[in-house]
């Protein structure tokens, strides 16, 4: 082990040889031997020592505490005073320089030694945990990043889904086109409720979830869940039924959406872990026993407390499954012993929500004999409150106005398109912030809806030029509203005080565009809408089949021609990726390795989708891309290609 090296500062030459002399007996090795300020520093800078051993009374106009200090600022080294002082003031002002040890002249050998050896050890213990939380931090910070892009993509997603069945249900359906249009819409809207705590992995790891409380009807939910689950259900020859009894309130108060969360983890878990039977939901009112429906005159409970069972014919849960099933991130092996693809975090969440609304969750279970996962949920009693029902006002606007669209997403481009044209807009389509601003120069518009990532220039830097008035006969007041897939908490804020007039977070709501358009256009006559807060789960499978099945209605003909197209072109891609990073071409890395994560996560090839968005966010951060990194990329592609060959067969 190399020997510690200590710097000695001291005024009195013989008390510093002295020191010098007891040190090296003590196997230390002194680097140098100062006594001034302006000295010390120089040796420090030309000898990195290990630890400074400093009198406080020195030549010059610093004394010893003067220059722990700025050792302080500028250094990393540990600070032990060796001093005659022993008044309680200078003790007092020595401490305000956080020294590791303080030791008063004449001074013993072995004391000496001892306090070295503890200073040196705390300060490895500081070092450590330092580097450990600035670890913990860029790690965290890495995470915030991926997840932020990752909801950017997804929302951009949901807001295809939702404005095309938005559309769709305008248009006109027969019954059963309506009600599956209904399903594919009542199904995005979930997707993009749960997104809210499912995808910030921080908040459920700190339990700051909360609930929404508003009234809803109990039965209509419930058949809105099951009919979602009867595709899933039927093709694996499942019976999937539900029973209500009558004593049980139809009209509650509570949170729906989570709710509606815990009981599609408990279904599609009773699904996944089923092969044959069937799954039931039951429900049933633990505080009246149905004597409220036959004794009208005892009073109505404020509170209801009901219980949930959903129960299966599948594998079951050995009793070492069922200590551990409600913990994060832990997942049961099905019966082959192969893991469930999935998170581990489903039943974790339900647990953490089954508290928020007051109650317990557990479950019953034997090995080869089924499951019931029980919950418990207070509410309150919906039918207490006056049944006031809202109706929404659709604004109304003067036709002929002009818009710029600015989207650089095909499908984002036709749902605004659409939407606008509808209420009489004429439509002004661009890509990117560029185009956006020779739109703007050419052509005279009555507002701006524009995405906040675009190519070349981004939202905000062309809404900066509309601002600093320098396109030609463009107001600088001209109307600009936002309409992103950027939707975490804190966006809204951040774009308009950037200078937004407006924001729309993606998947977009007709009804909730259209009053954001009234409002900023006509600010008098609409008040303010307030806009949902939007939070960020990491996807790590290597081939989502089922989630690609779902997303394309069970079209095998659709997945084989996706799957055939995605293989078809890894090759091209892995490689002008790995051109762009060879070059350091930053820039176009990470618009290049978003775009081919967005086409992997499109397919269902989520682990794949993931390692791209990781080179994209140190290619955003200009940072280099490891060659390991890159080398397990290609592995992984590899894998994912065979993974959709392998399917494609079984599609086949």
């Amino acid at each position: 082990m190399a020997s510690i090296s200590i710097l000695v500062v001291d005024d009195e030459r013989i008390v510093a040889l002295d020191i010098k002399g007891t040190l090296e007996t003590l196997g230390y090795q002194v680097c140098a031997v100062a006594n001034t300020a302006e000295t010390a520093l120089q040796a420090a800078e030309t000898h990195s020592p290990d630890l400074i051993l400093m009198d406080i009374n020195l030549k010059g106009e610093m004394d010893g505490i003067a220059i722990a200090h700025v050792f302080n600022a500028k250094y990393t080294i540990p600070v032990v005073f060796l001093t005659a002082y022993s008044d309680r003031d200078t003790f007092e002002r020595a401490k305000s320089s956080n020294p590791y040890g303080f030791i008063l002249k004449p001074f013993d050998a072995r004391k000496l030694h001892s306090a070295i050896e503890i200073a040196l050890v705390k300060h490895s213990e500081e070092a450590r945990l330092t580097e450990a939380r600035q670890k913990a931090e860029l790690e965290n910070s890495a995470k915030s990043s991926f997840f932020a892009n990752m909801s950017h993509e997804i929302r951009n997603s949901l807001n295809g889904i939702v404005g095309m069945t938005d559309l769709a249900l305008e248009t006109a359906l027969d019954k059963e086109q309506k009600e599956y249009m209904t399903t594919v819409l009542d199904s995005a809207e979930n997707l993009l409720d749960i997104l809210n705590d499912i995808l910030d992995l921080s908040r459920i790891e700190a339990r700051k979830m909360s609930l929404s409380p508003k009234r809803f009807n109990l039965e209509e939910l419930i058949n809105k869940t099951i009919r979602t689950h009867l595709p899933k259900a039927h093709k694996k020859k499942l019976t999937l039924t539900y029973d209500i009894p009558s004593f049980v309130p139809r009209m509650l108060k509570g949170d729906p959406t989570r709710v509606s969360q815990i009981l599609n983890n408990l279904l599609s878990n009773a699904i996944k872990f089923t092969d044959q039977g069937g799954i039931s939901l039951e429900i049933s009112d633990l505080a009246t026993l149905g004597a409220y429906s036959e004794q009208q005159h005892i009073p109505v409970p404020k509170y209801r407390m009901l219980l949930f069972s959903v129960r299966d014919t599948g594998v079951g849960l050995t009793e070492a499954e069922q200590n551990y099933i409600f913990e994060p991130y832990k997942q049961v092996l099905a019966e082959g012993k192969t893991p469930i693809r999935g998170t581990g975090l489903g039943l974790a969440i339900c647990r953490d929500l089954v508290e928020l609304m007051n109650g317990t969750i557990w479950v019953r279970s034997k090995p080869g004999a089924g499951s019931t996962f029980h919950f418990t949920a207070q509410f309150e009693h919906g039918e207490l409150e006056e049944d006031i029902t809202e109706q929404e006002i659709i604004p109304e606007f003067p036709q002929g106005l002009h818009v710029a669209i600015a989207d650089n997403n095909i499908v984002g481009q036709k749902l605004l398109l659409e939407l606008l044209e509808k209420k009489g807009f004429i439509c002004h389509v661009t890509s990117n912030g560029a185009e956006l601003l020779e739109l703007l120069a050419s052509e005279s518009v009555d507002l701006v809806v524009t995405e906040i990532k675009l190519p070349f220039l981004t939202g905000i830097e062309a809404m900066n030029h509309i601002r600093s008035g320098t396109i030609p006969d463009t107001p600088t007041t001209l109307p600009v509203i936002a309409v992103t897939a950027f939707a975490l908490k804190g966006d809204k804020e951040r774009f308009i005080e950037a200078g937004m007039d407006g924001y729309v977070s993606k998947p977009i709501h007709a009804s909730e565009f259209y009053r954001e358009i009234a409002r900023v256009l006509q600010p008098e006559e609409i008040p303010a809408q307030p806009q949902k807060e939007i939070e960020q789960t990491d996807m790590t499978q290597v081939l989502d089949v089922d989630g690609a099945m779902v997303r394309l209605d069970d079209d095998n003909e659709l997945i084989c021609r996706l799957y055939s197209l995605f293989v078809d072109e890894v090759a091209e891609r892995l490689y002008g990726l790995k051109l762009f990073l060879q070059e350091n071409a930053y820039d176009k890395a990470a618009l290049h390795s978003q775009s081919f994560a967005a086409a992997a996560f499109n397919i269902g090839a989520n682990s794949l989708g993931n390692a791209l968005m990781q080179i994209y966010a140190a290619a955003a951060k200009h940072k280099p891309v490891p060659a390991e990194q890159l080398q397990a990329l290609e592995e992984l592609s590899i894998k994912t290609t065979e993974e959709i060959s392998r399917n494609m067969n079984n599609l086949a």
